[in-house]
């Protein structure tokens, strides 16, 4: 069998179990809310459903102990009141979860590697907010996190069963996103997302720091697509650039070449960083980090029509 070479089938399929309960508990959460066109309703459950399936997975639940759980609550919490104040204050509502996450204690993992992980989290919790919500008419975070996972799947030669866990969880998602999306992770999701990954690059990564920092860099187009928009953003009074309308009224299109960037990165990450004997390896992050962010707005354009679609997006 294929997947049997790629990573353990056992952790891919109680992945995919959990990541199926998730959607369903979405789903349902979703019908109560009755909120917006797309809402956003399906990370924290994809989140919380991916950690209790690595607790089950590991045999041991101080793995993912309560604290890592309390993590959640508060990164929640600071994604639904992020979106209803302004912009900068905005980011800190994402701290008490991300610092929460460095006194979560595990035997064997390094004070230093959990201070990573939750710094890695606060930013990642800030940026994942933004691309979904630049991006939700086109569902792109719902397409590129799980070609994302692939990386904490394969952090170590012959596959990690927590990153199999985390990679069955999310493309079990993918569901949501064709033909069109339906809901969204949403910024309390993508923020409890943030902190599911690094928590479990984290357990894989046997406190190195080149392991954790190609993790992040495998986040690919969703960490460089919010940091090329940041640095190109147009003087005031210029309307954004956005893309043509041929691109936009073929969304086809558009995703695959999305998908197909997203997936050279991740494969990138994997062979020539994550493996690496040295530490040293983390600085060939750098040139593919450049150049993505140039790239990012070709292979992940913005969509040309917002307007009203924008209200109706937000969380």
């Amino acid at each position: 069998m294929v997947l049997a070479g790629l990573f353990d089938v056992h952790a891919f399929g109680r992945g995919l179990l959990a990541g199926a309960i998730a959607l369903l508990a979405s789903a349902v959460i979703a019908l109560v809310l009755r909120r917006g066109k797309r809402p956003g309703v399906l990370g924290v459950p994809i989140a919380v459903a991916a950690l209790i399936a690595v607790r089950a997975q590991l045999h041991y639940p101080g793995a993912v102990p309560v604290l890592v759980f309390a993590a959640l609550g508060l990164l929640t919490i600071g994604g639904l009141v992020a979106p209803r104040i302004s912009s900068w204050p905005s980011m800190l509502a994402y701290g008490p979860g991300s610092v929460l996450l460095v006194f979560a204690s595990v035997p064997g993992l390094a004070i230093g590697t959990r201070i990573a992980v939750g710094a890695l989290t606060w930013g990642a919790a800030i940026v994942l907010a933004d691309f979904e919500k630049e991006h939700a008419r086109d569902g792109f975070a719902l397409l590129l996190l799980p070609v994302a996972a692939i990386v904490p799947a394969h952090l170590v030669s012959g596959g990690t069963d927590p990153g199999a866990v985390l990679f069955g969880a999310l493309i079990v998602v993918v569901v949501a996103a064709l033909p069109q999306p339906r809901v969204r992770f949403g910024a309390a999701g993508t923020a409890c997302l943030a902190a599911s990954y690094f928590w479990i690059v984290a357990l894989v990564a046997d406190n190195r720091p080149a392991r954790v920092a190609a993790a992040a860099g495998g986040l690919g187009f969703l960490l460089f697509e919010p940091l090329s928009r940041f640095l190109t953003r147009p003087v005031p009074h210029q309307s954004r650039k956005r893309r043509s309308k041929q691109l936009d009224d073929s969304r086809a299109i558009v995703v695959v070449v999305a998908l197909l960037g997203q997936a050279a990165i991740a494969l990138f990450v994997i062979t020539v960083t994550a493996r690496e004997a040295s530490d040293v390896a983390m600085f060939t992050l750098v040139p593919i980090g450049v150049a993505a962010t140039l790239l990012a707005r070709a292979f992940v354009p913005s969509p040309r029509r917002w307007g009203k679609a924008r209200q109706a997006d937000r969380v």
